[in-house]
Protein backbone atom coordinates (compact mmCIF):
# COMPACT_ATOMS: atom_id res chain seq x y z
CA UNK A 1 0.00 0.00 0.00
CA UNK A 2 2.80 2.34 -0.74
CA UNK A 3 2.30 5.42 -2.93
CA UNK A 4 -1.48 5.19 -3.09
CA UNK A 5 -2.12 8.81 -2.29
CA UNK A 6 -4.45 10.50 -4.77
CA UNK A 7 -6.29 7.33 -5.77
CA UNK A 8 -9.59 8.78 -4.46
CA UNK A 9 -8.91 11.98 -6.39
CA UNK A 10 -8.53 10.08 -9.68
CA UNK A 11 -11.70 8.07 -8.95
CA UNK A 12 -13.53 11.36 -8.23
CA UNK A 13 -12.33 12.91 -11.51
CA UNK A 14 -13.51 9.85 -13.47
CA UNK A 15 -16.91 9.90 -11.72
CA UNK A 16 -17.36 13.63 -12.40
CA UNK A 17 -16.37 13.03 -16.04
CA UNK A 18 -18.95 10.24 -16.44
CA UNK A 19 -21.69 12.38 -14.86
CA UNK A 20 -20.74 15.39 -17.04
CA UNK A 21 -20.75 13.34 -20.25
CA UNK A 22 -24.10 11.74 -19.33
CA UNK A 23 -25.60 15.17 -18.62
CA UNK A 24 -24.31 16.61 -21.90
CA UNK A 25 -25.67 13.65 -23.87
CA UNK A 26 -29.08 14.04 -22.21
CA UNK A 27 -29.16 17.77 -22.99
CA UNK A 28 -28.07 17.15 -26.59
CA UNK A 29 -30.79 14.51 -27.03
CA UNK A 30 -33.41 16.88 -25.66
CA UNK A 31 -32.18 19.62 -28.00
CA UNK A 32 -32.45 17.33 -31.04
CA UNK A 33 -35.94 16.21 -29.94
CA UNK A 34 -37.03 19.85 -29.54
CA UNK A 35 -35.69 20.83 -32.98
CA UNK A 36 -37.38 17.85 -34.65
CA UNK A 37 -40.67 18.60 -32.89
CA UNK A 38 -40.53 22.26 -33.92
CA UNK A 39 -39.80 21.34 -37.54
CA UNK A 40 -42.62 18.77 -37.58
CA UNK A 41 -45.07 21.34 -36.22
CA UNK A 42 -44.01 23.91 -38.82
CA UNK A 43 -44.26 21.30 -41.59
CA UNK A 44 -47.83 20.48 -40.48
CA UNK A 45 -48.70 24.20 -40.48
CA UNK A 46 -47.28 24.60 -44.00
CA UNK A 47 -49.28 21.58 -45.18
CA UNK A 48 -52.43 23.07 -43.61
CA UNK A 49 -51.71 26.35 -45.45
CA UNK A 50 -51.39 24.45 -48.75
CA UNK A 51 -54.68 22.64 -48.05
CA UNK A 52 -56.32 26.01 -47.32
CA UNK A 53 -55.10 27.10 -50.75
CA UNK A 54 -56.72 24.02 -52.31
CA UNK A 55 -60.00 24.81 -50.52
CA UNK A 56 -59.89 28.43 -51.72
CA UNK A 57 -59.14 27.33 -55.29
CA UNK A 58 -62.03 24.84 -55.39
CA UNK A 59 -64.44 27.42 -53.92
CA UNK A 60 -63.22 30.05 -56.40
CA UNK A 61 -63.56 27.62 -59.33
CA UNK A 62 -67.13 26.83 -58.23
CA UNK A 63 -68.12 30.48 -57.86
CA UNK A 64 -66.45 31.63 -61.10
CA UNK A 65 -67.74 28.81 -63.33
CA UNK A 66 -64.21 27.48 -63.80
CA UNK A 67 -62.49 30.69 -64.91
CA UNK A 68 -60.32 31.10 -61.77
CA UNK A 69 -56.61 30.74 -62.62
CA UNK A 70 -54.89 30.99 -59.24
CA UNK A 71 -53.17 33.73 -57.28
CA UNK A 72 -50.19 34.53 -55.12
CA UNK A 73 -47.75 33.48 -57.84
CA UNK A 74 -45.62 36.65 -57.64
CA UNK A 75 -43.00 37.39 -55.01
CA UNK A 76 -45.50 37.33 -52.16
CA UNK A 77 -48.20 34.80 -51.37
CA UNK A 78 -51.68 35.14 -49.93
CA UNK A 79 -51.38 35.79 -46.18
CA UNK A 80 -53.30 33.32 -44.03
CA UNK A 81 -52.75 32.42 -40.38
CA UNK A 82 -49.06 32.08 -39.54
CA UNK A 83 -47.87 32.03 -43.15
CA UNK A 84 -48.77 32.43 -46.81
CA UNK A 85 -49.92 30.24 -49.68
CA UNK A 86 -49.96 30.43 -53.47
CA UNK A 87 -52.29 28.72 -55.93
CA UNK A 88 -51.46 27.60 -59.47
CA UNK A 89 -54.15 26.14 -61.72
CA UNK A 90 -53.49 24.46 -65.05
CA UNK A 91 -55.63 22.49 -67.49
CA UNK A 92 -54.95 18.78 -67.87
CA UNK A 93 -57.59 18.42 -70.57
CA UNK A 94 -60.85 20.12 -71.51
CA UNK A 95 -62.61 18.86 -68.37
CA UNK A 96 -59.90 18.35 -65.75
CA UNK A 97 -57.93 21.02 -63.92
CA UNK A 98 -54.79 20.53 -61.85
CA UNK A 99 -54.66 22.63 -58.70
CA UNK A 100 -51.28 23.05 -57.05
CA UNK A 101 -51.16 24.98 -53.78
CA UNK A 102 -47.99 25.67 -51.82
CA UNK A 103 -47.90 26.73 -48.17
CA UNK A 104 -44.98 28.84 -46.92
CA UNK A 105 -44.01 29.40 -43.30
CA UNK A 106 -43.43 32.19 -42.25
CA UNK A 107 -43.69 33.81 -45.72
CA UNK A 108 -43.10 33.16 -49.41
CA UNK A 109 -39.98 35.32 -49.93
CA UNK A 110 -38.11 33.68 -47.01
CA UNK A 111 -39.71 30.31 -46.31
CA UNK A 112 -38.44 28.28 -43.39
CA UNK A 113 -40.75 25.44 -44.44
CA UNK A 114 -42.54 24.89 -47.77
CA UNK A 115 -45.12 22.20 -48.54
CA UNK A 116 -47.04 21.61 -51.78
CA UNK A 117 -50.37 19.83 -52.27
CA UNK A 118 -51.50 18.91 -55.79
CA UNK A 119 -54.94 17.62 -56.83
CA UNK A 120 -56.89 16.98 -60.01
CA UNK A 121 -60.48 18.15 -60.16
CA UNK A 122 -63.29 18.21 -62.68
CA UNK A 123 -66.86 19.45 -62.86
CA UNK A 124 -69.28 17.23 -61.03
CA UNK A 125 -72.96 16.60 -61.48
CA UNK A 126 -75.40 18.00 -58.96
CA UNK A 127 -76.32 21.12 -57.10
CA UNK A 128 -73.71 23.35 -55.56
CA UNK A 129 -74.59 26.00 -52.98
CA UNK A 130 -72.39 28.59 -51.36
CA UNK A 131 -74.62 28.42 -48.29
CA UNK A 132 -77.44 25.99 -48.15
CA UNK A 133 -79.39 23.01 -47.07
CA UNK A 134 -80.00 19.98 -49.25
CA UNK A 135 -82.93 17.74 -48.36
CA UNK A 136 -84.00 14.52 -50.00
CA UNK A 137 -87.46 13.21 -50.88
CA UNK A 138 -88.76 13.48 -47.31
CA UNK A 139 -88.86 17.25 -47.52
CA UNK A 140 -88.23 19.69 -44.70
CA UNK A 141 -90.29 21.03 -41.82
CA UNK A 142 -89.21 24.16 -39.95
CA UNK A 143 -90.52 25.26 -36.59
CA UNK A 144 -90.90 28.92 -35.65
CA UNK A 145 -88.22 31.63 -35.77
CA UNK A 146 -85.64 29.95 -38.03
CA UNK A 147 -83.23 31.82 -40.27
CA UNK A 148 -81.59 30.26 -43.31
CA UNK A 149 -78.92 32.20 -45.16
CA UNK A 150 -78.60 30.82 -48.67
CA UNK A 151 -80.51 28.31 -50.72
CA UNK A 152 -82.62 25.26 -49.94
CA UNK A 153 -82.86 22.29 -52.29
CA UNK A 154 -85.55 19.70 -51.65
CA UNK A 155 -87.08 16.81 -53.57
CA UNK A 156 -90.05 17.04 -51.20
CA UNK A 157 -92.14 19.77 -49.67
CA UNK A 158 -90.83 22.54 -47.39
CA UNK A 159 -93.15 23.48 -44.53
CA UNK A 160 -92.33 26.51 -42.38
CA UNK A 161 -93.88 27.87 -39.19
CA UNK A 162 -94.21 31.54 -38.22
CA UNK A 163 -91.38 34.11 -38.21
CA UNK A 164 -89.02 32.20 -40.50
CA UNK A 165 -86.53 34.05 -42.69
Amino acid sequence: MINQKGQAFIFGIVAVGVVTISTLLTIAGAQVFYQNSSYSLEAEKATALAEAGIDKAVASLNSSAGSYSGEGLGTSGIPFGDGEFSIKISDKDSVTKIIEATGYLPNKPNPKVRRTVKIETSNGVGASFKYGIQVGEGGMELGQGNTITGSIYSNGSITAGNNNN
